[in-house]
């Protein structure tokens, strides 16, 4: 019986981190998450009364999150900004029509 948990735990524990780190690789890191929303609106200086909706999206291929905001003033576009933490920044990739399903060059959150 002895045997049978000595070679049962460590398989379990093992089995345990494994289920743990496949969570992390594909949903992200929920303190970085938090990190992330706060960087937004930091760095875009904005606040919740500024925003009609914002989606916090973790890209497990690209290991970042995306963050949608569609902003109350211009409630047609969506704004996509991305997370890189290696520079601790937040990077404006696309903006998109949301009538016309198109991606635009200009808007008025623009980050540069």
């Amino acid at each position: 019986m002895k045997k049978i948990l000595l070679i049962s735990i460590p398989i379990l524990l093992f089995l345990t981190v494994i289920v743990i780190w496949v969570y992390f690789l594909a949903n992200g890191v929920p303190w970085e998450k938090e990190a992330a929303n706060n960087l937004v609106y930091k760095q875009l200086g904005i606040s919740d009364t500024d925003l009609k909706s914002k989606d916090l999206e973790w890209e497990s291929k690209s290991g970042k999150y995306e963050v949608y905001l569609v902003y109350k003033d211009e409630p047609n576009l969506t704004y996509s900004y991305i997370h890189r933490r290696d520079l601790n920044k937040i990077l404006l990739l696309s903006i998109h029509d949301n009538k016309t399903d198109l991606d635009i060059v200009t808007g008025k959150y623009q980050l540069y």
